[in-house]
């Protein structure tokens, strides 16, 4: 008998509904971070977590990327420095060295591929987030889960010449941006000069 939760009929079984470039599991991420290790008991949470049915049907339209999250923090710069090929060669140094790791440790992280875009009046109402979303993550997840669906399945994240806004600041409070420039991630800070009326930002789903 099948099991009603999809995790149980296994990853592969979740790669023919969600499409195969759309999910990556804990094992293929330490494949391609050597940082980082999983035990067995954070495997088995994996397993024990993934997204319940309802979440993962609301998910299975090919705009969302499936992917765990390491189980100690991973800095923009350690990211950046393990994997100078996928970025773009114009990158702000000091932003990536003093960007903060800002996300909780080892879960699921189901993330927009398409940008969400909000107008200034929702956003200072706070009002962003709505239906399947569940929050703006921050830099070093975007950057992460770009850097994970490269190396895994050859495709970015986003598409060229795309930028989101992510939950992550600089020293002057400016919002970080991340995006795809000349086939590499870019980081840069958006300033607060230019105004704007709507704004794109990064996009979770509530796990």
């Amino acid at each position: 008998m099948k099991s009603s939760h999809p995790i149980g009929n296994g990853y592969n079984y979740i790669r023919r509904i969600v499409g195969h470039h759309n999910i990556v599991t804990p094992r293929e991420i330490q494949k391609i971070f050597p940082n980082v290790l999983y035990t067995k008991e954070e495997l088995r949470i994996f397993l024990q977590t993934f997204p319940d049915e309802n979440v993962f049907r609301r998910c299975c339209d090919g705009d969302y990327f499936f992917l765990p999250l390491p189980p100690k923090k991973i800095s923009l710069w350690e990211i950046y420095k393990q994997n100078l090929e996928l970025f773009y060669r114009k990158n702000d140094v000091a932003l990536l060295r003093n960007a903060e790791a800002e996300y909780d440790n080892a879960h699921w992280l189901i993330i927009g591929k398409e940008p969400l875009r909000c107008s200034c009046d929702a956003q200072k109402k706070g009002m962003l987030l709505s239906g399947k979303a569940g929050y703006i993550p921050s830099a070093t997840e975007v950057v992460f889960a770009n850097v994970a669906r490269k190396k895994i399945h050859g495709v970015h994240l986003q598409g060229e010449n795309i930028f989101v806004i992510t939950s992550s600041v600089d020293s002057n409070g400016n919002k970080i941006c991340c995006g795809i420039v000349e086939g590499g991630i870019s980081i840069r800070a958006l300033s607060h000069s230019p105004r704007r009326e709507t704004f794109d930002f990064a996009h979770t789903v509530a796990v």
